[in-house]
């Protein structure tokens, strides 16, 4: 049976929360799953997050559900734009989380302003991999098939 365990980190000033869900045997590795601003919650439409950390605890795959700062139960400022990522919060959030799961390899999973992050946490030499969640936008629908277009803005 996984275990889910609330995890808070102090960051200068301000405290980052976030949920780690451990499968019930010797985790595989970590993912750092990622949501993104505006309209949906942290958990995301039909608790995504929840459920998806849920099916890779059954897996032997850790997880890590962290609340970007102001979001949540983490303290501080709600990133305003793509340039105010916050990674160095999300690398110290994942640092104790892989130390508590035992792992010494990770996996990152965002989507819209997490995945944007994903960018810069993806050079980090444990990092064994990568997963963009696009849901359903019209801004990236393709309008015939091997046909791309630009994000309309």
């Amino acid at each position: 049976m996984l275990s889910e365990h609330p995890l808070f980190v102090p960051f200068g000033d301000e405290v980052l929360a976030g949920v780690v869900t451990l499968p019930d045997r010797p985790a595989r590795g970590m993912v750092l799953l990622l949501q993104g601003l505006g309209a949906s919650s942290r958990a995301h439409k039909y608790r995504l997050w929840v459920r998806l950390a849920h099916r890779l605890a059954d897996r032997g795959i850790a997880t890590l559900r962290m609340d970007l700062p102001g979001m949540g139960d983490s303290t501080g400022a709600l990133p305003s734009a793509v340039g105010e990522l916050p990674t160095a919060e999300l690398r110290a959030m994942l640092e104790v989380a892989c130390s508590a799961a035992r792992v010494d390899s990770f996996a990152l999973a965002g989507q819209c302003f997490g995945a944007q992050a994903i960018f810069e946490l993806s050079t980090d030499v444990r990092c064994r991999g990568v997963a963009f969640i696009l849901f359903d936008d019209p801004r990236y629908i393709l309008p015939q098939p091997g046909a791309a277009t630009a994000p309309v803005t």
